[in-house]
């Protein structure tokens, strides 16, 4: 990108990008695959628009699972990531709400599995459901709290308490 009053050439950072990418092309998924870990990055990458944020030391498994999952429309963060985050908004002071009453007993199970960092396939598993079933239960969590995908859900769930960190 050039700067055009000096003919300079600037560079974009990965947040800086995600954040052009995010509003110019929502439906493309960015994944931070970095060494940063530190929360001001994090957070800063996700609130941009990031769907995945793992870290180069990660397994390939998680690296290959949070690819694939950005490229469903679903979120996936590293599970250092995911703590650093839990514990983050777990800090937070926050008004607890009725929203649990909204939720039904599988339903809480399932969030707090999102909120673990699980994908579909292995909610399905832990919780003995198909694929299909798990994805109905998250899309009725999103329609209950108000949400439009994992990663809001999570954060929301977390800032409200309803999953223990």
């Amino acid at each position: 990108m050039s700067d055009p009053g000096t003919g300079l050439e600037k560079t974009l950072n990965g947040i800086e990008a995600t954040r052009i990418l995010h509003r110019e092309m929502p439906h493309v998924g960015v994944i931070f695959c970095t060494m940063f870990k530190d929360d001001d990055f994090v957070f800063a990458g996700l609130k941009a628009g990031g769907r995945g944020y793992v870290l180069k030391d990660d397994d390939p498994d998680t690296m290959l699972r949070a690819i694939r999952a950005v490229g469903h429309g679903e979120s996936l963060l590293s599970p250092a990531i995911a703590e650093k985050v839990m514990r983050q908004f777990s800090a937070l002071p926050g008004k607890q709400t009725p929203l649990v009453d909204d939720l039904s007993p599988r339903e809480m199970e399932v969030l707090e599995l999102i909120a673990g960092g699980r994908s579909n396939k292995e909610i399905a598993v832990a919780l003995s459901l198909s694929e299909k079933t798990v994805k109905n239960h998250i899309n009725n969590i999103f329609s209950k709290l108000h949400v439009c995908d994992r990663s809001q859900a999570m954060l929301y769930a977390i800032r409200q308490g309803l999953v223990k960190v």
